[in-house]
């Protein structure tokens, strides 16, 4: 490890300063979760990366655990009926925001029968904001609750794009999000509910689109 990483809270000290300037919004800790070093890659350019997450060990731990007390959330029709009932009602909502606060009425549900904990709801949450931002993205003609048109072939093909690159480079995972470089290493968030996130997003492009993933192959 490189004599400047030598102190794991002086590094984290750093970084969360460098994350107050660069990201917008108001700020969080993060912890570094770990570093990945790369000896192949060409030194001209930042191939070592660090990750960092806001969630402590003992909730991330926690995630498969609380998943598994949320069987609701992983059935398509489960999920269906309070979006049904939520799109009835704001017939102007993005069809995606309806699913992100159908399942976030599941979740809520759930803390107030205390099969979960807030902190648990919590971890849920971010899984869903982050499967919120992906589904925007290939749903770009962000449609509304009201209407009955179908998907593009365009967003069909980004869909099963982003579940063809899980597969086959799952190191390319498109719930690792990003930041920069930072003293020359790649700053990365580290994702243990990736397997998860796609199965979330899975469950919402059906429930959106109405199409189930059989019917998309050679779209």
């Amino acid at each position: 490890m490189p004599e400047n990483f030598s102190s794991l809270d002086s590094l984290t000290r750093r970084l969360n300063s460098w994350f107050d300037e660069k990201v917008s919004g108001p700020p969080l800790e993060r912890r570094v979760v770990g570093i990945k070093q790369d000896k192949e890659k060409a030194l001209s350019c930042p191939v070592d990366t660090i990750f960092v997450s806001r969630f402590e060990p003992k909730f991330v731990g926690r995630i498969d655990t609380v998943i598994n007390c949320l069987p609701e959330i992983l059935d398509v029709d489960n999920v269906r009926t309070p979006y049904k009932k939520l799109s009835e009602e704001r017939p102007l909502d993005r069809k995606t925001l309806i699913w992100r606060d159908a399942v976030e009425g599941i979740v809520v549900n759930s803390v107030k029968s205390l099969t979960i904990s807030p902190e648990d709801a919590d971890l849920v949450r971010a899984g869903l904001d982050s499967v919120l931002v992906i589904l925007d993205t290939v749903l770009w003609s962000a449609p509304l609750a009201c209407s009955s048109d179908g998907p593009r072939k365009a967003e069909k093909q980004a869909f099963m794009d982003v579940l063809e690159l899980h597969r086959v480079r799952g190191d390319q995972d498109v719930f690792r999000r990003y930041f920069g470089d930072f003293e020359g290493y790649r700053v990365i968030t580290y994702c243990p509910g990736s397997m998860w996130a796609h199965i979330f997003l899975a469950i919402a492009w059906e429930v959106c689109t109405g199409e189930r993933l059989t019917s998309l192959k050679g779209a």
